[in-house]
């Protein structure tokens, strides 16, 4: 089984244009009905796992549509495998034996063993669709066991009960996600070293990943900003700006979430990020002289009618905006690349710098690195939860604390290993007094 999207104006002119960005499903030339009235339902927000009644339809991202289409296939692949498994008759325990087959790499089309975190997704998409066939009448009842368990919370909000966590329900046998390893994350010195061959090779990418490392904006919000969204310096740079040492720029095109249009990158929603001003004069200067080079290159000849582009990075050759995997390949292949370096990783570097920072100037501002020594671990930690509520996730554009929060563990490593551990401070201290000669 594959998809296609629909071609353009196949929909509109069927007066059905809520299906043109839908994606189609085709196994050997049929078109299998009950799979694309699930995509169909999903897409369009008419149907969600554990949806409520009273719930407000979410009607998916382009993005996310074509990801619901390719687990789905998955799904179907593995269905018309040699056991020839009939959906109307499987149970939970048979979809054990699917995530086995995907972490195996046996179970989809590509053979390549997935990750955790995308198994579970993959799986979880299998039980939407047997539960949604439930709820239709096209098969029996499916039933997913499921577990209830408290999460602590390390926001240390300020609700009474805040301590008491949260609980959340999670499906049985569902993989453990293990996340990002902060210990593999580079040093500055060898971020600099590589940005340095960047530079020189591509320095136009360079700029773009430059922003991501310095601002901890996603590929897709760095790559997608548009002229409109950089605010230009002699008309718009203010005096305060440069006395607080960045300026601020809207994103509002490639940022996670719902968008005004299935086929659009403009967001409903829009976030502030802080460019340092030693990156924005540089990103000034390409803006002032050497994009409008590129685009007069371009424009030449028999191009020289054709509409001119509004997003801010061009590429050095192309002089035309580059595909992902163009910026994906310049990253990873560049020489002295560090090993687990790649375009999400800057964000986590971002993420722990920033709050080792801002806890550290907190500590300093207020006199407390020596405190630090008589104090427990989990008084660092709740003063490191306060900079992510307060400062990392309005920057990094979370949701929820929790996806912010995954950073705790590593930044605190980074200060304790900066201050010592509380434990061993306090136990120096104890040594040190003993040792001291007694008087009279």
């Amino acid at each position: 089984m594959r998809f296609v999207w629909p071609p353009d104006g196949f929909f509109v002119e069927r007066d059905l244009p809520k299906l043109q960005h839908v994606p189609l499903l085709l196994d050997a030339g049929s078109f299998p009905l009950e799979a694309n009235r699930y995509v169909i339902e999903r897409c369009l927000g008419e149907w969600a796992p554990d949806m409520d009644e009273d719930d407000d339809p979410t009607v998916l991202t382009l993005k996310s549509r074509a990801n619901l289409a390719t687990r789905l296939c998955a799904f179907f692949f593995w269905l018309d495998q040699k056991d020839q498994r009939d959906w109307r008759r499987l149970d939970y325990s048979d979809l054990l034996g699917y995530q086995l087959g995907l972490q195996l790499g046996t179970a989809n089309a590509s053979a390549r063993p997935l990750k955790e975190a995308s198994v579970n997704a993959y799986v979880d998409e299998a039980c939407g669709f047997l539960n949604w066939a439930a709820v239709r009448g096209l098969r029996g009842r499916f039933k997913v066991p499921r577990r209830r368990k408290r999460i602590a919370s390390a926001s240390r909000g300020a609700h009474a009960h805040s301590h008491k966590g949260r609980v959340v329900s999670t499906r049985q046998g569902a993989l453990q996600v293990h996340d990002f390893e902060p210990d593999i994350l580079p040093t500055a010195a060898k971020i600099e070293r590589w940005m340095g061959v960047m530079r020189k090779r591509h320095p136009i990418k360079a700029l773009e990943f430059e922003l991501m490392v310095r601002t901890g904006c996603r590929i897709s919000e760095a790559h997608h900003l548009r002229l409109a969204c950089f605010p230009r310096r002699e008309n718009q740079w203010t005096d305060p700006w440069r006395k607080q040492g960045w300026v601020p720029v809207l994103l509002r095109y490639g940022v996670k979430g719902p968008k005004v249009s299935p086929s659009s990158d403009l967001s409903t929603r829009s976030r502030t990020i802080q460019v340092p001003i030693d990156l924005a004069e540089r990103i000034e200067h390409y803006l002032s002289f050497v994009r409008p080079n590129l685009l007069a290159r371009y424009h030449r000849g028999g191009r020289k009618d054709e509409a001119r582009t509004d997003r801010l990075w061009l590429g050095e050759s192309t002089y035309q905006p580059v595909a992902y995997s163009t910026l994906y390949k310049a990253w990873t292949t560049c020489p002295h690349c560090p090993d687990h370096w790649h375009p999400h990783a800057a964000r986590h570097y971002f993420s722990v710098e920033q709050i080792v920072e801002s806890t550290r100037n907190f500590l300093a501002l207020n006199g407390l690195q020596e405190g630090l020594a008589g104090s427990g671990v989990g008084w660092l930690h709740g003063l490191m939860a306060g900079q992510v509520r307060l400062i990392l996730s309005p920057l990094l554009g979370h949701v929820d604390d929790k996806t912010s929060e995954r950073y705790l563990r590593a930044a605190r490593a980074r200060l304790l290993g900066e201050f010592g551990h509380p434990l061993i401070r306090w136990n120096q201290i104890i040594d040190a007094d003993l040792e001291e000669p007694s008087h009279g």
